[in-house]
């Protein structure tokens, strides 16, 4: 599973701009949201909602890089309550197989933060 970064919060997230990127993803979930409570039925909800676990991990994603694992942990707590937690899990899994950590581009302080983003991700992944 390869992270789609077409969106303009994908993009602002791929940039280092995680206020705006979060901004654009805040307001695509409250979109999403609100469309999924016109849906009847739970079961419908986890439907439509299992469509947009990229976006609910880009958006979690984010808020880890930001220092608010907590609002993170909340985010993808309540995604997986409707929709589960696997296909989030994945796309979190999938952006941390991206993150480098050897090699010659990569200064120590790059390496010391992309660790620690590794492991917070990780612990974010392990609470679903």
């Amino acid at each position: 599973m390869k992270p789609i970064r077409a969106t303009n919060s994908g993009i602002l997230l791929d940039r280092g701009q995680l206020d705006e990127a979060l901004r654009e993803f805040t307001q695509a979930i409250s979109l999403v949201e609100r469309v999924m409570h016109t849906l009847s039925k739970p079961e419908q909800w986890r439907t439509f909602l299992h469509q947009y676990a990229e976006l609910y991990a880009q958006a979690a994603i984010t808020e880890v890089q930001r220092n608010q694992d907590e609002q993170a942990r909340s985010l993808v707590t309540s995604f997986a309550r409707i929709a589960s937690g696997t296909t989030i899990a994945q796309y979190i899994t999938t952006y941390e197989n991206s993150i480098p950590t050897t090699g010659e581009d990569i200064s120590e302080d790059e390496r010391r933060a992309n660790n620690e983003l590794l492991k917070r991700l990780r612990q974010l992944r392990k609470g679903l």
